[in-house]
């Protein structure tokens, strides 16, 4: 299975979304 350019671009920016938001979740079970 091959990737166009453009997939390879949001794969990454997806992957930074998906990190900064379970990031954010530790967080605020640690402040609760």
């Amino acid at each position: 299975m091959e990737l166009t350019p453009k997939a390879m671009e949001i794969t990454p920016k997806a992957w930074e979304i998906e990190i900064f938001l379970f990031i954010s979740l530790i967080h605020k079970e640690e402040k609760a």
